[in-house]
């Protein structure tokens, strides 16, 4: 065995690859430069995921532990939509500033005005109430549970843990409603042509209106 050989085993070990005991010295460095560049990809996805999650904070977003880079994006984008339809003072806000002789703010203080529209604004709609019935689509526990709990709370409002009967109508926050429609669980499906299962997600719970302060909220 080569020393070169000898030196590409001993760096895959430290980095955790698999190989087998024949394997040659190009196959090794192949092996070893995706590995790289796997971990490169990881950290460039973290560092955008966590770019995101700075930015749906400042929004006042939801944010749940199954939120990836593709579903934060989207609520994120459905956050400045939605202030853009409902308030547009909001989207002027930084030329109504310069315009109204306060030149004197930054562009960072000016962003932060706007931040704190856009919160308010959804802390509104968070606080509003509607009658639903909640059912528990887990297979694995509804025909036990009886009661459900949520969370809804950002850096900008808390709204508070509650538990929540199920299958009976009860008055419940917008904004506890948005978090349990979020909630998703794992679901494995039987192919029936390989007879071999693959695994989903759906969500876990089902809600169904039966009154709404605001249809719009739904």
């Amino acid at each position: 065995m080569s020393q070169e050989l000898k030196d590409l085993k001993e760096e895959a070990k430290e980095l955790g690859i698999q190989f087998s005991v024949n394997i040659g010295a190009e196959k090794l460095k192949a092996k070893i430069a995706e590995h790289c560049a796997k971990l490169e990809t990881e950290k460039t996805d973290d560092d955008k995921f966590n770019t995101l999650r700075q930015e749906a904070k400042e929004l006042g977003v939801t944010i749940l532990k199954s939120d990836d880079i593709n579903s934060l994006s989207a609520k994120i984008e459905k956050a400045y939509k939605t202030s853009e339809n409902s308030d547009p003072i909001i989207i002027n806000t930084s030329t109504e500033l310069s315009d109204a002789a306060t030149s004197h703010l930054t562009p960072a203080e000016i962003k932060q005005i706007r931040v704190n529209k856009l919160a308010k604004k959804m802390e509104e709609r968070a606080r509003r109430t509607a009658v639903v019935t909640i059912v528990d689509n887990d297979q694995r526990v509804n025909n036990q549970t009886t009661t459900c709990s949520v969370e809804c709370c950002n850096n900008y409002f808390d709204l508070g843990r509650i538990t929540l009967p199920l299958n009976v109508p009860v008055e419940v926050s917008v904004g506890h409603i948005g978090v349990l429609k979020e909630i998703m669980i794992p679901q494995h499906i039987l192919d029936q042509k390989t007879k071999l299962a693959s695994v989903t997600t759906r969500r876990r719970y089902s809600v169904s209106y039966e009154s709404l302060a605001n249809p719009n909220d739904e």
